[in-house]
């Protein structure tokens, strides 16, 4: 799979607003042609974050796709974004 986190955070540093658009797009993109078509519900745990879900890659990707509206949000009302301790 591709690394996008040089990528994520070129786009970020530039427009911060459009680079999570860009991340929330990914994250619902995996969601729907990897982890929900081939039920990814096994326990999975994460090589980045060494973070294990129960739920497997399904859980992981709705948690990132839930982050990433967070930090949406943040930004639009001018607060400061949670910074993770690593991209998935």
């Amino acid at each position: 799979m591709f690394d996008s986190s040089v990528f994520d955070s070129l786009v970020l540093e530039r427009d911060p607003i459009a680079g999570l658009a860009m991340h929330m797009h990914m994250h619902m993109r995996l969601l729907s042609t990897q982890a929900l078509k081939e039920y990814k519900f096994e326990s999975y745990t994460s090589k980045t974050t060494g973070s294990t879900y129960p739920g497997g890659k399904v859980e992981r990707e709705l948690e990132e796709v839930c982050d990433t509206a967070d930090d949406f949000i943040n930004l639009a009302y001018g607060r400061a974004v949670e910074q993770r301790a690593g991209l998935q």
